[in-house]
């Protein structure tokens, strides 16, 4: 079976990383292709470095016309059993070209819970959501949502309830030896020594991440500890951002507090935490979250989307837009004696493995795309 995967874009982001964990995973008699509407980006040369097919169709501003019409040629080329589609932009265009190629099988990607339009959408995104409501019961089979709060809120919103499908994020275990040597390699880059306590975050700088809100919670336990170390990790989170460097010198202790921008060895960087911290105003089901726990480093997390969920009982959740609530919900994690840290880290890593390893979403994902509904061929 021929499965194309179009997404809007390929740079790193959790639909971008999820995708590259599904199209790499080993299925036998399954085949993967990837198309992007907007660039290879970061997860695209990886894709390629994998072995995975990847096209972009360079869909952007007034060139969309053009793109569309390159977008249906490269479908027919390819001839999928099935195209599935990632975000909103992909849903739509990628679902509509997918027909127009002749393709029957359709199956959506939706990515996020928090539908806001300037925190959770940008204006496009939500203009894309809006006609994909109108047309998701005609155009999909199915509806995969990445959370359970991401299908209540697309339902509210118009989306045809009898397509719809939770598949959760799935994640791999590094080998623990791996993760030791990934935790002092990035500890030493950054001039942080090992008894030194680190906490950090990680994903795009943007208003929805809310690192300025997080580094603002840092402010007061970088003033009680002074062995105490901020990591903060992804595009945006470097010197280039005028906003972010504002929030780091508010805090008076701008030495401590280290940012990394984007990485690709963002496993490693997340095993050289104590505490990782999700601040998000709005998330689905954060890849982040489920990384962090994934290499031993518990968490404290704002209860967005499905991240309650994902952590359980081995984590902290704290309201949303709650500063204080998150400030003290750090304070009380960075007390803990380093034994129980490192007992609460092994059981968030344990929870990874019993219900979210990548090869229970990869056969979850199998199991749809074999499904009665969904078998056929291209036409």
């Amino acid at each position: 079976m021929k499965i194309l995967h179009i997404i809007t874009g390929l740079r790193t982001g959790g639909a971008e990383m999820m995708l590259h964990r599904l199209a790499t995973a080993p299925t036998p008699g399954t085949v993967h292709e990837v198309i992007s509407l907007r660039g290879w980006g970061t997860v695209g040369a990886r894709l390629q470095e994998a072995g995975v097919p990847v096209t972009s169709v360079d869909m952007f501003g007034a060139s969309t016309p053009l793109a569309f019409l390159r977008l249906v040629a490269a479908i027919r080329r390819s001839k999928p059993d099935l195209v599935q589609t990632w975000l909103y932009h992909a849903d739509v265009m990628g679902g509509l070209a997918a027909r127009l190629a002749g393709v029957k099988r359709i199956v959506w990607g939706i990515r996020t819970a928090d539908i806001r339009v300037g925190i959770g959408l940008s204006r496009g995104a939500g203009l894309m959501l809006r006609a994909a409501a109108r047309m998701s019961r005609i155009l999909p089979e199915r509806i995969v949502y990445v959370a359970e709060a991401a299908r209540i809120a697309h339902e509210a919103c118009g989306y045809d309830p009898a397509k719809s499908l939770v598949i959760h994020n799935g994640f791999r275990l590094p080998d623990p030896a791996d993760c030791a040597r990934g935790r002092a390699s990035v500890r030493q880059e950054i001039g942080v020594s090992p008894d030194a306590l680190l906490l950090g975050t990680a994903g795009t700088f943007n208003a929805q991440k809310n690192q300025v809100g997080f580094v603002a919670a840092c402010a007061p336990l970088l003033a009680r500890r002074a062995d105490l170390h901020v990591l903060l990790i992804g595009r945006g989170n470097d010197a280039a951002s005028p906003e972010l460097v504002d929030a780091v010198r508010a805090t008076g202790h701008a030495d401590r507090i280290h940012l990394l921008g984007e990485r690709r060895d963002v496993s490693d960087c997340l095993a050289a935490l104590d505490i990782f911290c999700l601040a998000s105003r709005g998330e689905g089901f954060p890849n982040v979250v489920g990384e962090a726990m994934a290499v031993g480093t518990s968490a404290v997390v704002t209860d967005v989307g499905d991240a309650a969920l994902l952590v359980a009982d081995t984590g902290t959740v704290v309201p949303v837009d709650d500063p204080a609530a998150l400030a003290a919900a750090l304070a009380g994690q960075i007390d803990l004696p380093r034994t129980i840290l490192a007992e609460r880290g092994q059981a968030a890593r344990d929870r990874i493995a019993r219900d979210f390893t990548m090869d229970q979403v990869k056969d979850r994902y199998h199991m749809l795309y074999h499904s009665p509904s969904i078998r056929g061929i291209h036409s």
